[in-house]
């Protein structure tokens, strides 16, 4: 009996797309295309506000350490901001990992449909083989 028609193209279509596929899929889709130009700017202002406020509050704790009052004032309204700040940088960052781990996922989703395709390939190689 003849090999299976299909085992080869499947087998080399599989290696094609395993080893092509996640080149050829970064380049039609970069990460950059997931993240704009606006959410790096808006990542960048996060980091900004949160070191700005950081570093205000720790000007302020130092600044009013003499006197009891102003302390009490100052780290009052300072954890609020630096709190906010904090929450709002790891927003940003939390999406970029997102964007990073998607692209990442469907680089290895494209990895793993060509190793399939490759290993159906084979198997249909050999079970027509062994049909001989």
């Amino acid at each position: 009996m003849k090999p299976a028609i299909w085992s080869v193209p499947a087998i080399i279509m599989g290696l094609v797309v395993a080893f092509l596929g996640p080149v050829v899929i970064g380049w039609i889709v970069p990460v950059e295309s997931m993240w704009s130009e606006a959410d790096a700017v808006a990542k960048s202002q996060a980091a900004a506000d949160l070191h700005a406020a950081l570093h205000d509050h720790a000007s302020h704790n130092h600044a009013a350490h003499g006197s009891g009052e102003a302390h009490v004032h100052e780290t009052a309204a300072g954890p609020d901001r630096a709190t906010l700040a904090q929450a709002e940088y790891d927003r940003q960052e939390t999406r970029l990992a997102g964007v990073v781990a998607r692209h990442g996922w469907m680089l290895f989703g494209v990895r793993v449909f060509g190793i399939l395709l490759a290993s159906a390939g084979v198997a249909g190689a050999i079970a027509a083989r062994q049909s001989e």
